[in-house]
């Protein structure tokens, strides 16, 4: 688990509290606009586990100003199913897979050399 769940639950426990009446506000971090930013995240990711012998069936999603990259671990390859919105300016899908590619060859370059 990342930090952005601790947060979170903290900031859930303590907006419990507040609605209780056991505190009189919440904490600056938690009404700083910045704080919507960081619990947005650009990147989606999530292992599915599908069968390879059902071909074309990963779903992925995100929001519309962000990215969403499922992949599936199998026995001789990772398959990897980036998607994002196309009428979204932030976003450039074309960019995203790129990098992706690039990533794994330089990872492939460092195990292997």
């Amino acid at each position: 688990m990342g930090i952005d769940t601790h947060l979170f639950v903290l900031f859930v426990l303590l907006r419990q509290s507040l609605e209780n009446g056991e505190i009189s506000q919440l904490p600056r971090l938690f009404t700083d606009p910045m704080w919507n930013e960081l619990m947005r995240f650009p990147l989606e990711t999530s292992q599915v586990t599908t069968s390879a012998d059902i071909s074309d069936c990963f779903v992925c999603y995100g929001a519309r100003d962000e990215y969403a990259c499922s992949y599936n671990l199998q026995k001789d390859t990772i398959l990897f199913v980036p998607t994002s919105y196309k009428s979204n300016p932030r976003t450039d899908l074309t960019a995203f897979k790129d990098s992706l590619l690039k990533a794994l060859f330089d990872m492939r370059a460092l195990l292997t050399d």
